[in-house]
C-alpha cells in the first residue's frame, strides 16, 4: 500500500520510464501489473507495451482504462445487473422519461423537442453522477435561498428526470454513469490484491468517481504509481494560483496526497525526470521550458518551429499538404511520423480531407463521426417525420432523395416537379388518381406520374395506417414496422450496393459500420423499451435521440498514415513533425462553449452555494493553456503552426494569442506567407491547379514578366502529354471565356426569325433588361421550375383579369361609368375575384387559410381600385373605349410592323389595359392605361434605355389605326397602381379625410398632353369654366398636375406638347426597331443593366447559366443615367443630330 509519483515537463520520458518498468518487472515473472489509461490512449499505449518487451509479449501486464477496469473486476466478483446501457440507449430512456414527465417540469417544457437538448441533458446527467450530485442533494439546493427562481426550476426539473433514470437503472441495467460508482463498491469488498502493481499514466487530473476507485486501489495494490506533467519545483510548493501553467496537475498530486494520508499509504520517493528526451532541437527545447514564463523569456533561435501565414483556409491546407510531400522527400520521413491538430475540426475537416486525397496522402482522423447526415439515417428520419408531418413535400423527398427509394433518380426528378407544381401534400398523396393539370396530357403521361406516385407512398403504407390509428402502439411494434419498411424499399442491399461501390476502403467500413448501428439501435430501443406504448411522435423523438448519440469509430485503413486530431483531446504517437491548424483568434485557444443544461453564471452560483461540479469556465480557459502546451511540446524534430489572413469570403481573420506568444518568444521567428514554386509542383495532380494562374498573368498580360522557366517547363509538360489534354484544354477554355462576344450564327437567326420577327413589346422591353435573359426565355424557352405559389405576376395577371371582368360586367349590365355607384362596383369585384381566383394556379387561393385570407385581402385592393377607377371616369369627361383592346392576326386592331434596316420585319402583337376617349371640338383625344401590381412609374430614363416602350407604342399605335376616321390626337398615358395604400397619421382625421388621403394615394403616373381642353377633361377639377385657363392653385388627386395662381400649369406637371408627344412615340418606335436589329443580329451576350442600386440579376431566373460575373473587372453592366426630362429631349437631339 504506497503512491509514488513520476514527475517531470512534457518529454522528460514519464511514460517511457513506466513502460521500461513494467516490462522489467515482467521479466521477473512475480505479480500483476495493470497499467491504467484514459479510454482514448489504450491501444496507442498497448502498442508501446508490446514493443518495449520487445516481442515476449504481456503475460502479466495489462492495459485498461477505468471502465475495462470495471467490466474486468464485475466478471470475477459478479453483479446483479448485466446489461450495459450505451450513451445511444440512454438518451433513447432519457426521451422516455421528458415525455412521460412533460407536464411536471416548470422550465424545461418548452425546450423539451429542441434539437440538442437531450444530449445536453445526457452532459449533465453523466456531470452529475461524477461529482456525486444525487437526487438528495439536487433537493437541498432547490431550497437554496442564495439561488434564482430559474436555477430552482431547473434543479427541479432535474430532480425529477434523474430519478426516473435512476429508477430504470434499479432493473438489470449498468449505466456508464454509474459504472465507477459500482466499481468503488466492489473494490472496498475485496481482500488486498497481493503483489498487484498499478500504473496510471495520461491523466491530469481525475473526477470524484475516479477518486473514489483511486482509493480502493490504493489500498489494495502493493504500489500506485502516477505520472503528471509538472515540474518538481511546483510540485513542492504549498500552493499555486489558478493562472499558473502547471494548476491542473498540481491540484491533483494535492488530492492524490490527501487520500494517500485518509489511507494511510505510505508515500514513496517520487521520481523527477528533468531532462528533455523527446527532442534536441533548441527552438522547441526553449518552447518547452519557457511556454508559461514567455514574457520575461527570449531567444534569437527559433530551430525546429516554423510559422506559417496564408490567405485563406484552402490556401494554408494546400501549404500543409505540399510541405508534407517535402518532407518525405527530402527528410526520409514516413507519414507515421507526421501529426496534423486543430480546434476548428468542422471548418476545416471536409476540406482537408478532399486535399489529403488530391495528393495522396493517406490519413486517419481520431475522431468519432456522427452518422446522423448518412442517406440510410435520413431515410429513418424523413419517412417518420412524414408520417407526422402529412406527407409535406420537404419530408416526402428527403426520403426519396436519399438513394433507398424504389424509385430512379429520374423519376424522383419528374414526380418531384409534378407535386411543387400541384402542391401535392396530406391525403392529396391517397387519392386514387391524380388529375392536376391533366387536362392537355396524353393517357400515357397521366398513368406515368400515378405510377411514380404509386412506388413513392407504397412502402409507406403500414407504417401510414399505424400513424392514423388512435390507438398508440408499443416500440417494438414501432419498430418492426420501420424494420419492414426498410425491406420493402431493399435497404440492406442497397447498402451492400454502396460498400461495394465504395471508393475507399474507409468509405465502405462506414456504410457497414452504420447498417449495423441502425439495426442495434432498433434492437437495443426494442430490448429497454420494447413494451412501452407511444405515439408516432414519441417513437420518433426516442429514435432521433439514439441517432444523435450515434457516432462511429473507425479503424486506420494503414499502419503508415498522418494522424490528424484534436490538439487538446488526441493521444498522439510519438511523432517528428507536427502540423497545427487554424492558430486564429476563436479558434486557438477556443471559445468557451456552455455544456450542459445550466449557463456559466448558473454553474457559478452553485459553486459559490457548496456545489461541487466540473470546472468552470475561467478554469477552463487556464486548463486549455495547459493542453496547447501538451500538444505544442509533442514533436521531436519540427513544429509548423499556421493561420490565415482572412476567410474564403475574404472576410479578415486575426491570428490567436498563441502566435503573438511565440513571435514574442523567438526574436527569429519570421512569418513565411506562401509556398515556393517548387513546392506547388509536388505531385502533377496539384500543379496543374498553380500553372491555371501563370498561365493567366502570362496570356492576359497580367505582369510584364515572362512565364518562369519552371512553369513553362511544366506547360509544356502537360501539353505534351496525351493524358493531360483534356485539363489543359479546359485551362485554356477557362481563360479566354471572358473574352468571347457571344452572338447567334446568322443561320441559325435566320432558322428562328426568318425574315419576320414575332414579337411584343414587353418581350423587347426584357431584351433592353438583358439580351441573355431575352434568349433564355424566348429562344431557348428555359423555364424556372413550376412552383405551386403565389407569384407577383400571378397577382398581375388576377388583377388584370378581374378589371377585364370588371368592364365588361359593366357594358353588359348597360351601366356607365358615370351613374356607377360603389355598392355595385363591390358588388361586381366580389364576383369577379371568386370566379377569377379559382383559375390561379391550380386553385392556389383557395387552398390554405392563409391565402383564403389574402383572397380577402385581394378583394379589397381591387374593390379600392375599381370604386378609385370609377372616381376618376366621374370627376372627368373621358369615357371607356374598351378593355383588353388587342393588336395581333387575330385581334381587332392588326399587329405593330417596324421595317428593319436588312428589309426584315418587326411584327407585335399586344393587349391595351384600358382605352378612354374624350370628343372634344371635333377632335378625339385618347388616354391608355396600364395596371401595373407593382411600383413602376412614368420615366424618361426608362423610355431612352429601352425599359419602358410600351404605352408610347401602344398609344402610337391605335392613333394610327384610327387616324383615318377621326382627327384624333394623344390625350395622356398612365400607369395606376393595384395596391393597398397607406398613410402615415400625424393628427385625428374624419373618416372622410382619411378616405381622401387614401385616394390621393392611388394617383396615377403618367404624361398628359399640355392642353387645358385635355386637363380640364381628366379632372373637372381643372374647370375654371375658362378655356384658356385652369382652376388657379389646385393639385389633382387623379393626376399628376397642378396649377399656378394665374390659373397656367404648374412646374413640376408631368405634361408636354403635341409635338413633343410625336417625338417621344417616334423615339420608342426607333428604339423597338433598334432591339429588333440586335435581335437579327443574333446578340444574346450577358449585358444587364444597372441603374443605381437597381441590377437586373438580381431577380432574374438566368443568372445562375449566364456565366456573368458581377466581381471581375471583364463583366460590364449597361449603366443607366438617371435622366431628367430636360436631358432626355438633349440626348434625343444629339441622337438625331448624328
Amino acid at each position: 500500500m504506497s503512491l509514488r509519483f513520476v514527475i517531470g515537463r512534457a518529454g522528460s520520458g514519464k511514460t517511457e520510464y513506466c513502460l521500461k518498468e513494467i516490462a522489467q518487472k515482467q521479466k521477473q515473472q512475480k505479480g500483476h501489473f495493470i497499467l491504467l489509461v484514459p479510454e482514448q490512449y489504450s491501444m496507442q499505449a498497448y502498442k508501446e507495451l508490446i514493443e518495449k518487451t520487445e516481442g515476449r509479449g504481456i503475460l502479466q501486464a495489462e492495459v485498461l482504462d477505468f471502465n475495462s477496469l470495471a467490466y474486468k473486476i464485475f466478471q470475477k466478483k459478479g453483479i446483479e445487473k448485466t446489461i450495459p446501457l450505451n450513451s445511444v440507449s440512454k438518451s433513447m430512456i432519457l426521451r422516455k422519461i421528458l415525455n412521460q414527465n412533460k407536464n411536471e417540469f416548470l422550465y424545461f417544457k418548452n425546450s423539451l423537442d429542441q434539437q440538442g437538448f437531450v444530449e445536453e441533458l445526457s452532459t449533465t446527467i453523466t456531470e452529475m453522477f461524477q461529482y456525486q450530485m444525487d437526487t438528495e442533494t439536487l433537493k437541498l439546493y432547490e431550497k437554496n435561498d442564495k439561488l434564482s427562481q430559474k436555477v430552482k426550476d431547473k434543479l427541479s426539473d432535474l430532480r425529477i428526470i434523474m430519478k426516473g433514470y435512476q429508477d430504470f437503472l434499479k432493473q438489470e441495467y449498468i449505466s456508464g454513469d454509474e459504472l465507477l460508482d459500482l466499481l468503488a463498491e466492489r473494490l472496498q469488498s475485496t481482500e488486498y490484491w497481493e503483489n498487484t502493481e498499478i500504473w496510471l499514466d495520461g491523466f491530469y487530473g481525475f473526477t470524484p468517481q475516479e477518486y473514489k476507485v483511486i482509493k480502493q486501489l490504493l489500498r489494495l495494490s502493493k504500489c500506485v504509481t502516477i505520472t503528471l506533467t509538472l515540474d518538481e519545483k511546483s510540485f513542492y510548493k504549498q500552493s499555486i494560483p489558478l493562472y499558473h501553467g502547471f494548476y491542473e496537475p498540481y491540484m491533483t498530486s494535492k488530492k492524490l496526497k490527501e487520500i494517500a494520508a485518509e489511507q494511510h499509504c505510505f508515500m514513496e520517493k517520487e521520481i523527477v525526470l528533468c531532462e528533455n528526451k523527446r527532442t534536441t532541437k533548441k527552438g522547441l527545447l526553449f518552447l518547452e521550458k519557457y511556454y508559461f514564463q514567455y514574457y520575461n523569456n527570449k531567444i534569437d533561435c527559433s530551430e525546429g518551429i516554423s510559422l506559417v501565414v496564408a490567405k485563406n483556409r484552402y490556401e494554408e491546407m494546400t501549404i500543409l499538404a505540399e510541405t508534407i510531400i517535402l518532407l518525405l522527400k527530402e527528410q526520409n520521413l514516413r507519414y507515421k511520423d507526421i501529426a496534423i491538430v486543430t480546434n476548428g475540426f468542422q471548418l476545416y475537416e471536409k476540406s482537408l480531407r478532399g486535399i489529403l486525397e488530391e495528393y495522396n496522402i493517406p490519413y486517419f482522423i481520431d475522431k468519432k463521426r456522427e452518422i446522423i447526415s448518412h442517406p440510410l439515417i435520413e431515410l429513418v428520419r424523413s419517412v417518420l417525420e412524414t408520417m407526422i408531418y402529412q406527407f409535406n413535400y420537404e419530408s416526402m423527398f428527403g426520403y426519396l432523395k436519399t438513394g433507398y427509394s424504389l424509385l430512379t433518380q429520374e423519376e424522383t426528378d419528374i414526380l418531384e416537379n409534378y407535386v411543387l407544381a400541384y402542391g401535392i401534400k396530406g391525403k392529396k398523396w391517397f387519392l386514387d388518381t391524380w388529375e392536376y393539370g391533366m387536362q392537355n396530357k396524353t393517357e400515357e403521361q397521366k398513368t406515368e406520374i400515378n405510377l411514380l406516385k404509386q412506388k413513392a407512398i407504397s412502402p409507406l403504407q403500414n407504417l401510414y395506417q399505424m400513424s392514423k390509428d388512435k390507438q398508440n402502439y408499443t416500440l417494438l411494434e414501432w419498430s418492426k414496422a420501420l424494420f419492414e419498411f426498410l425491406q420493402s424499399v431493399d435497404a440492406s442491399n442497397k447498402t451492400l450496393q454502396m460498400i461495394e461501390q465504395a471508393e475507399t476502403i474507409e468509405q465502405a467500413k462506414e456504410y457497414h459500420q452504420i447498417w449495423s448501428m441502425l439495426v442495434e439501435l432498433l434492437e437495443s430501443g426494442a430490448e429497454i423499451l420494447g413494451d412501452e406504448k407511444m405515439t408516432i411522435i414519441e417513437f420518433y423523438n426516442i429514435m432521433e435521440a439514439g441517432l444523435e448519440q450515434s457516432k462511429m469509430g473507425i479503424v486506420p485503413p494503414t499502419i503508415d498514415s498522418v494522424i490528424i486530431g484534436d490538439i487538446e483531446r488526441s493521444r498522439l504517437p510519438e511523432v517528428k513533425v507536427l502540423f497545427v491548424l487554424g492558430a486564429n483568434e476563436g479558434i486557438l485557444p477556443s471559445p468557451v462553449e456552455e455544456n450542459g443544461i445550466f449557463t456559466e453564471g448558473e454553474r457559478e452560483s452553485l459553486m459559490i452555494a457548496g456545489a461541487e461540479l466540473a470546472p468552470d469556465s475561467k478554469r477552463r480557459a487556464f486548463e486549455e493553456q495547459y493542453l496547447i502546451y501538451r500538444g505544442f511540446t509533442k514533436p521531436s524534430e519540427k513544429l509548423y503552426i499556421s493561420y490565415c489572413i482572412a476567410d474564403l469570403e475574404g472576410k479578415p481573420l486575426r491570428p490567436s494569442s498563441v502566435v503573438v506568444k511565440l513571435k514574442r518568444m523567438f526574436i527569429d521567428l519570421k512569418e513565411k506567407f506562401d509556398s515556393e514554386q517548387l513546392e506547388h509542383m509536388a505531385t502533377p495532380q496539384t500543379a496543374i491547379h498553380f500553372l491555371g494562374e501563370q498561365m493567366r498573368k502570362y496570356f492576359l498580360h497580367e505582369n510584364d514578366d515572362d512565364m518562369d522557366v519552371v512553369w513553362k517547363d511544366a506547360y509544356s509538360y502537360y501539353n505534351t502529354n496525351e493524358m493531360w489534354q483534356e485539363q489543359i484544354a479546359m485551362l485554356k477554355r477557362g481563360l479566354f471565356a471572358q473574352e468571347i462576344i457571344e452572338s447567334l450564327s446568322k443561320k441559325m437567326v435566320q432558322k428562328m426569325y426568318g425574315n419576320k420577327i414575332y414579337s411584343s413589346v414587353s418581350r423587347l422591353e426584357q431584351f433592353s433588361r438583358c439580351p441573355f435573359s431575352f434568349f433564355a426565355q424566348y429562344g431557348l424557352k428555359a423555364k424556372e421550375r413550376q412552383l405551386y405559389q403565389l407569384r407577383i405576376p400571378d397577382l398581375g395577371i388576377l388583377f388584370h383579369e378581374v378589371m377585364d371582368y370588371f368592364s365588361k360586367s359593366l357594358q353588359q349590365n348597360h351601366i356607365s361609368w358615370s351613374d356607377l355607384e360603389q355598392q355595385q362596383s363591390d358588388e361586381i369585384i366580389e364576383s369577379a375575384v371568386e370566379e377569377t381566383a379559382p383559375k390561379l394556379s391550380n386553385q392556389i387561393l383557395l387552398d390554405t387559410s392563409g391565402n383564403r385570407y389574402l383572397m380577402q385581402r385581394l378583394k379589397r385592393i381591387s374593390k379600392r381600385a375599381a370604386w378609385t377607377l370609377a372616381r376618376h371616369m366621374q370627376m372627368g369627361n373621358f369615357e371607356n373605349y374598351g378593355t383588353e383592346v388587342e393588336f395581333g392576326f387575330e385581334s381587332i386592331l392588326p399587329p405593330i410592323v417596324i421595317e428593319l434596316s436588312g428589309g426584315e420585319k418587326l411584327l407585335l402583337n399586344g393587349k391595351i389595359d384600358r382605352v378612354d376617349i374624350m370628343d372634344k371640338d371635333n377632335t378625339r383625344y385618347v388616354k391608355i392605361i396600364d395596371y401595373k401590381s407593382g411600383q413602376k412609374s412614368f420615366d424618361y430614363s426608362d423610355i431612352y434605355y429601352g425599359l419602358q416602350l410600351q404605352l408610347l407604342i401602344y398609344l402610337d399605335a391605335f392613333l394610327e389605326n384610327n387616324k383615318q376616321q377621326f382627327d384624333i390626337k394623344p390625350g395622356a398615358v398612365f400607369y395606376f397602381h393595384m395596391k393597398d395604400p397607406s398613410i402615415t397619421v400625424k393628427k385625428e382625421m374624419s373618416s372622410e379625410e382619411i378616405y381622401d388621403a387614401l385616394f390621393k394615394e392611388l394617383k396615377m403616373s403618367g404624361l398628359v398632353l399640355n392642353d387645358i381642353k385635355v386637363i380640364q377633361g381628366l379632372d373637372n377639377i381643372f374647370d375654371s369654366g375658362k378655356e384658356d385657363s385652369l382652376t388657379p392653385s389646385v393639385t389633382s388627386s387623379i393626376i399628376p398636375v397642378s396649377s399656378l395662381k394665374n390659373g397656367s400649369v404648374g412646374k413640376s406637371a408631368k405634361v408636354t406638347d403635341e409635338q413633343n408627344y410625336q417625338k417621344l412615340m417616334d423615339f420608342s418606335k426607333k428604339r423597338a426597331k433598334e432591339i429588333g436589329e440586335a435581335l437579327m443580329e443574333g446578340e444574346i451576350v450577358p449585358y444587364p443593366y444597372r441603374k443605381g442600386n437597381d441590377i437586373q440579376c438580381t431577380y432574374c431566373p438566368y443568372y445562375s447559366i449566364c456565366r456573368f460575373d458581377r466581381t471581375s473587372m471583364n463583366s460590364n453592366y449597361r449603366t443607366m443615367r438617371k435622366l431628367n426630362e430636360e436631358d432626355f429631349w438633349n440626348l434625343i437631339s444629339s441622337e438625331k443630330d448624328e
